[in-house]
């Protein structure tokens, strides 16, 4: 940044929009702020850089009240933006006045995004159009879909979906199958559940903490505590979520001594319990 500032490169819009960008990634959002507010010619790559700033590190209505302030013709990189940070504060009519503004554009990563925002806000129906309307569609588009469903707690239309996915070619991801497996974990469906799980093994997915902890996750919900401890002890690397799960599993199931052991070896782990951990391991003791 100082190199840029002495070389006379600091107003260029180009380095204006790299500096944006690398203090939000680097979560210093004042100072990206800051050198955005400077700015005395503002590109449509610097309102991006900040709006995107913004929502990726959880300041979706100040994504927003900055995309109100762009008097810029926004593209694809805005609008996706701000479809997310509409869905992540429930903000489904100002979603649909974006989408309006954005739909003419015909792009994968806006309707995907858009697919998202009704979704997630409850428009179930529009999000289902905008999908099927698609003459494109890549696996992100159909998790979002099969994801929004669960998310509203349709989870037999997910896996209707799933397979539909399959037949078109397209191969499911470990995204894609957490999102499958979350589903089976809500209907409490042990024969889907192990044949989607004998697919991933068959198929060599990638093993990622989130699907692993949707595997557990299911095994707990279908009662094989042994299996989804099994499951659980292989993981290499955990997280809060999956501590979780196995601490509150534990402890329903009267085994406090168990839950408590591994609350201590998270903790150890330096792991931060959450209000959820707290609630378990207490009832792990009563």
């Amino acid at each position: 940044h100082e190199q840029a500032v002495n070389s006379g490169l600091a107003n260029n819009p180009v380095v204006q929009k790299a500096l944006v960008s690398m203090y939000s990634k680097c979560k210093a959002l004042e100072k990206a702020k800051e050198i955005f507010e400077k700015s005395s010619k503002r590109e449509l790559g610097v309102w991006n850089a900040m709006i995107v700033g913004y929502a990726q590190n959880g300041h979706h209505l100040e994504a927003l009240k900055l995309y109100k302030r762009m008097e810029l013709e926004p593209n694809g990189v805005t609008i996706s933006s701000i479809l997310g940070a509409c869905s992540n504060v429930g903000e489904l009519e100002e979603g649909r006045k974006i989408y309006a503004r954005g739909k003419h554009l015909k792009d994968l990563v806006v309707d995907t995004a858009a697919v998202n925002m009704f979704g997630k806000c409850g428009d179930l129906e529009t999000a289902r159009q905008i999908f099927d309307g698609m003459e494109l569609k890549n696996e992100v588009t159909w998790n979002s879909m099969m994801a929004v469903y669960v998310y509203q707690g349709r989870s037999r239309d997910a896996l209707h979906l799933f397979e539909k996915m399959k037949s078109t070619g397209i191969k499911p991801s470990s995204s894609t199958y957490a999102t499958v497996v979350h589903a089976c974990s809500d209907l409490s469906d042990v024969t889907k559940g192990t044949t989607i799980h004998s697919e991933i093994v068959k198929a060599s997915i990638r093993q990622t903490v989130i699907l692993q902890t949707a595997l557990v996750t299911l095994y707990v919900r279908l009662g094989m505590l042994d299996f989804a401890r099994g499951l659980f002890d292989k993981m290499e690397e955990k997280n809060v979520v999956v501590y979780n799960v196995m601490i509150s599993a534990l402890s329903q199931r009267g085994l406090g001594k168990e839950a408590l052991e591994l609350y201590k070896k998270m903790v150890h782990k330096g792991i931060r319990p959450e209000a959820a951990t707290f609630c378990s391991a207490l009832g792990a003791c009563s």
